[in-house]
């Protein structure tokens, strides 16, 4: 499962867990609000990297490629990374230690975790190929149509669109 559909399908997999920790946040259960919103930044990271033809399943990949291929090259900010880094091992210790989190830790992560996916899910650009007249760009060459979803408010930068768009783009 590959594509555009498997990344919908993690993005929300990714939203629920980030709705359970704030449910656990406010139930008090920290260590649960912990771990979820690791899988939460690691679904969103599974996301993109679908979105790139490079799906994982393992956390070790991600961590690898959060580093390497979105921090080293500018993509996300270190401290971003610095975050996924710490909360990939704050999961670690929250699922399998004795010691637990307290609420202003679980607090101060469930923001980070929400500032963090939206970084990531700003990365997720959609081009839709169209053309600048109506013979099919013939006259004034191709057009592309930019797509983004931040917040669950889908963006949509049309260009120079000149002609209305097909069934198939509009679906796309």
């Amino acid at each position: 499962m590959y594509g555009e559909k498997a990344m919908e399908v993690v993005l929300r997999k990714a939203k629920g867990k980030f709705e359970s920790a704030i449910d656990d946040l406010q139930k008090g259960r920290y260590d649960s609000c912990i771990s979820n919103l690791y899988y939460s930044a690691f679904q969103t990271v599974t996301a993109y990297m679908i979105a790139q033809g490079q799906a994982t399943s393992k956390h070790t990949h991600a961590r690898a490629y959060v580093n390497r291929e979105l921090a080293n090259t500018g993509l996300i900010s270190k401290e971003s990374a610095k975050l996924y880094n710490r909360l990939m091992d704050d999961r670690s210790d929250a699922d399998y230690n004795v010691e637990s989190f307290d609420q202003t830790e679980a607090e101060k992560m469930l923001e980070g975790v929400k500032l963090f996916n939206l970084e990531i899910r700003g990365l997720l650009v959609k081009g839709i190929q169209t053309y600048h007249d109506k013979q099919g760009g013939k006259r004034r060459g191709r057009n592309i149509v930019f797509v983004f979803s931040v917040d669950e408010i889908t963006v949509c930068h049309c260009g120079d669109l000149g002609h209305v768009l097909s069934e198939e783009q509009v679906s796309a």
